[in-house]
């Protein structure tokens, strides 16, 4: 068969088909129920296996969340009702499904369910519970109006339905937001919560913006040294105060002391303080806090301390434990020695003994010293009661004749008296009586650090003669004995009794009596103003009459607003109560023409005494108040003519001001570092800034790292070669600039280096230049054109 080219061949006619109105519609109704066929399947064959929420039943557990939850799980897993009914128990747990299982035979439909589970679990509250519940708390300033009215309508919608209309649910939330919300959206303008809700977010967003935190500026107030008085530093960065602590007096020996101040005084270490780094150090010995001009170590004037020899210095002696008892009717105190074998009496004690004719054996013993050696000693030894919190105690002492020692109670007399110490607690008690405590005392820190010791006398309690030494209680002794009459406990006959009363206590005088008495009750009635006279007083005043009339006035809603600010009323006068003072008695408002005087009452009466601003502004404040109290009160007493003539100043005389006088040029020059800066094409990022303090000629060199090598060799080949060695550096405490590489500089070319203090950077004389750098680097760089000269950095200034 020859081939057909089938490409160019003309379509085959298509075959019309013809239908009947009949066959048409029912072809219509045939494709529209296989098109809708597909989604009721998948309707019915959702379910809640995959839903999440459960209810248990419990009184924590929310049925109306449950109820949404399940409600939208529903909607969007497309469940019919009857598969939501059939599992509804899959959901259920706890008290919930049981209740469900005895319940589920009356229940048909998925919308009875529902209803019963909201009515069995819903919340039931009364309606004045949900009302007390809603006027517990009022708006806060920190909480947003959108969470407080949410809130506040979750608790309306506990009430029954149309309990309240809208209008009524928006005058009680409105009522309960912060005052500062009230002032800003008026009632009159909200009809709808919506709307409400809109004007409180755009309120709360105007009070962002006005209290967004300002950008940190520099304070242009200077501080004020509470110390020395000067400005520009403040107490801790005060050099008088470092210089007071650092002028101590130590516990040590005397020696020792001395050569501190010796030290101190020969070679001054410059001071360091917690913000300053590096710390300074000498860069040859490392010693710190000196630099290696100073340095007393390579200097070869460092001596050596003595601070070895002060026990007191290396061991911080502490008070030791004493007992108040009492031994032949004398009262006193003796140590406490656990380490001691033997309860020893001291002198002081000893001398009771033989006054009170004590009967002593003699015995030859060996004594062990602390330090280890033991020698043979003949010692007396007697047996005496002595009285410790009412109980006796039987104890043996060993006497030294000879020895000026103090008594102590060793660890026979403890076990004996079943004494427990317990230093912790600062307490002792006796092994049978534990719950019985008493105060542990300690020895007095007297200044030659000798221990209490017996009194001998008698008539002296156990806190007198303590500060007395053996010669002084001695003397005491003799006089209170030939003067027994005299100093005899209690009335004597040659004490004379006070039988005149004195004046407060005397009863007033009848008219008949006055002329015999010498001294009567004065009375005297002081003038006071009516309520009325004070009330007439105040509405001459435009301000609190506006404010006495808000109260007044019912339609007046103003008194809202003074009732926030403290103001109240009282018998128709007008007061205020602060609670952010401490003033607990609310304060009279005075009218502006009756300020002046009550400021004569509370300052220039006799009474008054012309105290300063501040007293006199307590004294007023704690009756009365009017706006602008302090600044009326501070301009009153700065006028007031007395107390300008008489009072003394408390100011400072001031300083003498000690200006250098330089010799030459480039004596004194001064160094600072400014920068980092954008690179230039020669990757310069700092310039090295150098002065001379008397000429005041700057010069500027342009450098590419902040190191001391570069500071030191630019300052050697540009600065020394050119101009002279300087006698003087002065810099500020930049790491650059106490380094070991500058030291050596100056060392080497015996140039005095000079830190500027912490506090006070304007002492370097440069850090001024560094101000005027800045506008001017600025308005150069902005007139230089991207091809104009190489580098921009390097310049001179006049």
């Amino acid at each position: 068969m020859p081939n057909m080219d089938l490409t160019n061949q003309p379509p085959a006619p298509q075959a019309n088909i013809v239908f009947t109105n009949e066959q048409f519609n029912e072809l219509l109704s045939r494709l529209t129920i296989a098109q809708h066929s597909e989604p009721t399947t998948q309707r019915k064959t959702g379910h809640f296996t995959n839903c999440s929420s459960r209810f248990n039943g419990s009184k924590d557990s929310d049925v109306n969340a449950f109820i949404d939850s399940i409600t939208i799980y529903k909607d969007c897993a497309l469940i019919t009702d009857e598969n939501a009914f059939k599992g509804l128990p899959m959901l259920l747990d706890g008290f919930a499904a049981t209740w469900y299982q005895g319940v589920k035979s009356t229940i048909t439909t998925w919308a009875e369910a529902i209803d019963l589970l909201r009515t069995v679990f819903g919340p039931r509250k009364p309606p004045y519970r949900v009302y007390r519940e809603l006027f517990e708390s009022e708006q806060d300033r920190n909480t947003a109006s959108d969470i407080f009215i949410c809130k506040a309508r979750s608790i309306l919608a506990q009430l029954p339905t149309d309990t309240l209309t809208e209008a009524t649910q928006i005058d009680m939330v409105y009522g309960l937001l912060h005052r500062r919300i009230r002032e800003k959206v008026t009632r009159d303008s909200v009809t709808t919560f919506t709307e409400l809700l809109q004007k409180c977010r755009l309120v709360e967003e105007t009070f962002e913006v006005n209290t967004r935190p300002p950008i940190e500026q520099k304070d242009n107030k200077r501080p004020r040294c509470q110390y020395c008085k000067y400005i520009g530093h403040t107490k801790d960065e005060c050099s008088g105060t470092a210089s007071r602590e650092a002028s101590r007096p130590q516990v040590s020996t005397s020696s020792s002391s001395e050569q501190l101040t010796t030290s101190s005084s020969t070679s001054k270490p410059i001071e360091d303080t917690a913000n300053a780094k590096p710390p300074i150090q000498c860069y040859k010995c490392g010693k710190p806090g000196y630099i290696r001009s100073k340095c007393p170590k390579c200097n070869g004037t460092e001596t050596a301390s003595l601070d070895f020899l002060s026990l007191d210095t290396l061991i911080a002696p502490r008070s030791r434990p004493i007992f108040e008892v009492s031994i032949l009717g004398y009262h006193s105190a003796g140590l406490i020695d656990t380490a001691a074998k033997q309860s020893v009496a001291g002198s002081m004690l000893y001398d009771i003994f033989k006054k009170e004719n004590q009967r002593f054996e003699e015995e030859q013993i060996i004594v062990k010293l602390a330090d280890g050696n033991a020698k043979e000693e003949m010692v007396l030894v007697t047996h005496q009661d002595v009285i410790l919190q009412g109980r006796s105690i039987a104890t043996k002492f060993i006497i030294f004749p000879e020895a000026t020692n103090f008594t102590l109670f060793g660890i026979d007399f403890l076990q004996d008296a079943q004494v427990i110490l317990n230093l912790g607690e600062n307490s002792w008690n006796f092994s049978d009586s534990p719950e019985s405590k008493f105060p542990l005392n300690y020895e007095s820190p007297l200044p030659c650090n000798k221990p209490v010791e017996f009194a001998s006398l008698e008539n002296l309690r156990p806190e007198e003669g303590t500060m007395l030494d053996e010669i002084q209680k001695k003397k005491l002794a003799t006089l209170l004995e030939e003067n027994e009459d005299i100093f005899q406990p209690g009335e004597s006959r040659l004490r004379k009794r006070n039988v005149v009363a004195d004046t407060l206590s005397r009863p007033p005088c009848d008219h008949d009596d006055q002329e015999i008495c010498g001294v009567c009750s004065v009375t005297i009635e002081l003038p006071r103003r009516s309520a009325s006279e004070i009330r007439n007083e105040q509405l001459k005043d435009p301000d609190i009459g506006k404010i006495i009339k808000s109260f007044e006035e019912s339609e007046n809603n103003d008194f809202i607003k003074w009732t926030d600010r403290g103001y109240i009323m009282s018998n128709g006068v007008l007061y205020r109560y602060s609670a952010d003072d401490d003033i607990e008695e609310a304060q009279l408002v005075v009218p502006s023409h009756e300020r002046e005087r009550v400021l004569r009452e509370y300052h220039d009466a006799p009474t008054a005494a012309h105290y300063g601003a501040d007293r006199t502004l307590q004294r007023i404040a704690k009756r009365y108040y009017f706006p602008g109290m302090r600044r009326y009160i501070t301009e009153y007493v700065k006028e007031c003519p007395d107390c300008q003539r008489y009072k003394a100043t408390n100011q400072k005389p001031a300083g003498l001001l000690q200006t250098p006088a330089y010799a030459q040029r480039f004596e004194t020059i001064s160094v600072d570092l400014f920068g980092p800066l954008p690179k230039d094409e020669e990757d310069n990022t700092w310039i090295f800034i150098v002065e001379d303090v008397s000429t005041k000629w700057v010069e500027l060199f342009a450098l590419q790292r902040a190191t001391a090598e570069e500071c030191a060799r630019t300052l050697i080949n540009e600065i020394f070669l050119r101009f002279g060695l300087p006698r003087k550096l002065i810099s500020d405490n930049g790491v650059q600039f106490v380094s070991a590489v500058m030291q050596k500089v100056c060392y080497t070319l015996d140039i005095k280096e000079s830190f500027t203090p912490l506090y006070h950077a304007s002492a370097n004389m440069v850090e001024r230049k560094n101000r005027d750098l800045k506008p001017r680097l600025a308005i150069l760089v902005g007139t230089i054109t991207p091809h104009g000269p190489k580098s921009c950095l390097l310049l001179d200034l006049p």
